[in-house]
This record gives C-alpha cells, sequence and structure tokens, in this order.
C-alpha cells in the first residue's frame, strides 16, 4: 500500500509540473547560451533567477535613455527569450503578459476580490481594443462553417467565467510590434493613463 500511495503521489506530482510547464512556462527552468572566445566554444547554464536579474537589469537600463514605446517592444522581446512573464505599470494600472514557451499571453483578470475590482469596468473595452486589432472570440475558431467565416488561427482570444472573477486572454503569440502597439493602446485610450513613468517587471 505504501508503495502504491507513493506511486500515486508522484504521478499527481509529474501532471502538476507539465500543466506547469504547458501553461505557465517552466519556473525552474535553465537557460544555456554558447560564446565564442577565440577559437573555444563556451557553455554558460544560469538559473531562472539570476536569469531574470540580469534581463531586469538591462530592461531598467535601456528604459532610461529611450521612449516608452521603444521600451515596451525592447521589454517585450527580451521576455520573449527565456521569461516566464512581463508587467507593465503606469499610475497604478497594470497590463500583464504571460510567456508561454515563447509566446505572449496578454490578460486582464477581474471580479468580486478586492485585487480585482479595479479592473472590472474594463472588461468591455478591453474586448473592443483586442477586436480593433482582429481579435475574434475563440469560440469561432472550431467552426465547422468554410474558413471565410473561421476565425484567423493566430488572432484570438478567450473568457473564463470562473465563480468569483473573469479573465481575458488575448494570443499575440510572437508578433511583439502587436503587442506593443496594444499595450500602448490599453493605457491611452482603455485606462486612460496621461501621466506617470512606465515601470517593467519581468519574472
Amino acid at each position: 500500500m505504501k508503495l502504491l500511495a507513493e506511486f500515486i503521489y508522484w504521478v499527481k506530482w509529474q501532471i502538476s509540473c507539465f500543466k506547469t510547464y504547458v501553461f505557465m512556462g517552466d519556473f525552474r527552468k535553465k537557460h544555456i547560451s554558447i560564446s565564442r572566445e577565440g577559437y573555444q566554444l563556451k557553455l554558460t547554464v544560469k538559473n531562472h533567477h539570476p536569469f531574470i536579474r540580469e534581463k531586469q537589469r538591462l530592461i531598467k537600463k535601456y528604459l532610461k535613455t529611450h521612449t516608452e514605446e521603444e521600451s515596451i517592444r525592447f521589454a517585450l522581446k527580451e521576455a520573449i527569450d527565456g521569461c516566464t512573464c512581463v508587467d507593465f505599470t503606469k499610475d497604478n494600472k497594470s497590463v500583464h503578459f504571460w510567456l508561454t514557451r515563447g509566446n505572449l499571453d496578454f490578460f486582464l483578470t477581474h471580479g468580486l476580490l478586492s485585487e480585482f475590482k479595479p479592473y472590472r469596468k474594463y472588461h468591455y473595452s478591453v474586448i473592443g481594443l483586442l477586436a480593433e486589432f482582429d481579435f475574434v472570440k475563440d469560440t469561432f475558431g472550431s467552426s465547422v462553417l468554410p474558413s471565410i467565416f473561421s476565425a484567423p488561427r493566430h488572432y484570438i482570444y478567450k473568457i473564463e467565467d470562473h465563480l468569483v472573477y473573469k479573465k481575458i486572454t488575448g494570443y499575440f503569440h510572437k508578433r511583439v510590434d502587436q503587442a506593443t502597439e496594444f499595450t500602448m493602446k490599453l493605457f491611452k485610450e482603455v485606462y486612460k493613463v496621461k501621466k506617470g513613468k512606465l515601470k517593467v517587471e519581468v519574472g
């Protein structure tokens, strides 16, 4: 019985790790890089946290000498290269992206819980902004109708309706320029942010 219990625990743990990797990226992954020093190749292996600290320093330095749009684009490109998330904050309003195996997944969560309440009023505005970028709800993606009526495969969003919160996810894949323009418009046209310093955090 003890061996059976241990086996069941191991299976559950493996499933949990797999789900974490698939849906949120792997927070424990190693980062491998190859560089050339003279006639020799150098292999470098870094843990995730030192890798992120280095990315954060690089982005922070870039922010000091470039425009907001340039900084957002730069941060997204850097985030794709190994990060699990990137958050842009300005005047207490935030724009969040998960990095799922290098793909940019914008998400907005709102609901009854106190930390989600400030974003409830933006639900339809965010959907409208996604539509402006030719995103359609993913329920059309599996349509049996001719392809002319089906959603473009890489321009979809979905809405998850949970008990105490809702979540909008827009799949930008690796379209950094589109994600940059979307982020700029979200701050300016939806959040109505007119001042404040842009802050960037990667994870």
